[in-house]
């Protein structure tokens, strides 16, 4: 029988006790020959009396603990995550950071823990526009009952309990959204979204009068078409959009009244109009929708007319933008939106409805 190593001759009555301890053990065992240092799962089941176990943990964790104690490391709650608890009690918990375990009935394990997850949308949102998030968590072997939302980024979840919460970022930068759930065990996890903001959708130097029809559509006309205005999730400034309803043709806008620029710059000079655009019917759903610059000399005739295409999204406001190049000094522009294929009850909404001088 083979004790612990004597380095020192003080080291002899520790190497002897091991060497006595392996006998005992050899001797439970039937074993001809050991090595105490070899007989770690043994001296575990065998610990008797109880100081050989405090003993074993020394041996075999001693200065991990002491580290941990010393330097206020995990190092210690690392290893018991790493290699789990053998044989867990109903009610005992596991805890690693955002993660946590629930021993469950029947001894065969810990409770998983659910898979945190949420949806942002608008995917690309503008400073100024509200942004809603949807949870999407699951569970593996239960059901998802809390949730907690940090929406400011002080890592306190205290934002919000619901499955679903909206937030509008002020200004343009890169904010982080986290979501904590909770299974029906107590079980937790962590979701962690970058979302992107930019620019406000309204900018600085705009020349229409009402972008975002907060108090009312002045400033606006339909042509072929009823203006309203609504309340409505996601718009890109505020919490109002335009409502444009067709009245009848089979093409349908929005259009500013009187003209946001009046006097154009000089000849070659650059202006880019911009709107946020959502259908607001079924039947306008993936239509194509316009915005155009269009240049009208003292005469009022359209002399040039700048524009971009793009089609109706069912659920999110998208940005459109054009710009154009004037053709003669003093003549004026005006922002003009319009949808084609119209059909009885189509209709979009419009918002940040903008115009400025490059």
């Amino acid at each position: 029988m083979l004790g612990s190593p004597a380095r020192t001759p003080s080291g002899l009555p520790v190497s002897h006790a091991a060497a006595r301890d392996a006998i005992r053990i050899a001797l439970a065992t039937g074993r001809a020959v050991v090595r105490h240092d070899d007989l770690v799962l043994e001296r575990l089941l065998l610990a008797n009396p109880p100081d050989e176990l405090e003993r074993l943990v020394e041996s075999q964790v001693g200065k991990l603990m002491r580290y941990d104690e010393s330097s206020g490391s995990d190092l210690c709650r690392t290893l018991e995550v790493y290699l789990g608890v053998l044989g867990p009690a109903v009610g005992d918990v596991l805890d690693a950071d955002a993660i946590s375990m629930v021993a469950t009935a029947g001894g065969t394990g810990y409770d998983k823990a659910p898979a945190a997850a949420f949806t942002s949308s608008p995917a690309a949102p503008a400073a100024g526009q509200t942004v809603t998030f949807t949870d999407t968590s699951t569970d593996p072997d239960g059901t998802v009952v809390g949730r907690a939302w940090d929406l400011d980024g002080d890592r306190a979840f205290d934002d919000g309990a619901g499955a679903t919460v909206t937030r509008t970022f002020a200004t343009a930068g890169t904010r982080t959204v986290r979501e904590q759930v909770t299974d029906n065990l107590g079980a937790t996890s962590v979701a962690v979204r970058t979302i992107v903001v930019g620019a406000s959708a309204v900018p600085t130097g705009n020349l229409t009068t009402n972008p975002s029809f907060e108090t009312a559509t002045t400033g606006w006309v339909g042509t072929t078409s009823a203006l309203s205005r609504v309340a409505v999730a996601g718009t890109a400034a505020g919490t109002y959009a335009a409502k444009v309803t067709r009245s009848s043709g089979t093409t349908y806008g929005i259009d500013d009244s009187p003209n946001s620029v009046t006097t154009a710059a000089a000849a070659g000079s650059t202006y880019t109009a911009a709107a946020w655009l959502r259908s607001a019917a079924t039947s306008s759903n993936g239509k194509t929708v316009t915005i155009q610059i269009r240049e009208r000399n003292a005469a009022g005739t359209v002399v040039r007319t700048s524009t971009t295409t793009t089609t109706l999204n069912a659920t999110t406001f998208t940005r459109v933008a054009v710009t154009g190049t004037v053709l003669t000094a003093g003549n004026s522009l005006d922002v003009f939106v319009q949808q084609s294929g119209a059909v009885a009850g189509d209709a979009f909404y419009a918002d940040a409805l903008t115009i400025v001088k490059n």
